[in-house]
């Protein structure tokens, strides 16, 4: 944001609370999305939300698109979306 990029982050926009404003936002802003940014675990892994987003990241950009960042490195994620193992990880 500080460079002026258009940025959209799930956290300061949408409610976890609100399911269906929730699908929305997801629906709407990740098709516009260059890049994906997943903080991974096995807790994000069980989350159906954040599936629903590593998918359409995976769907829109692929691995390539997509940096990860292991907090900490759990195996979950990558045992459910194979095609992320070659995303950029730290």
């Amino acid at each position: 944001m500080a460079n002026g990029l258009r940025v959209w982050f799930a956290e300061y926009e949408v409610r976890l609370s609100k399911r269906d404003r929730f699908d929305k936002a997801l629906a709407h802003e990740l098709p516009h999305c260059s890049w994906g940014v997943c903080l991974t675990n096995d807790r994000y892994a069980d989350s159906e939300n954040c599936q629903k987003e590593l998918q359409m990241l995976l769907n829109r950009g692929g691995p390539d698109k997509i940096v990860e960042i292991r907090c900490p490195n759990q195996p979950l994620t990558h045992s459910r979306f194979p095609g992320l193992k070659s995303a950029k990880a730290f």
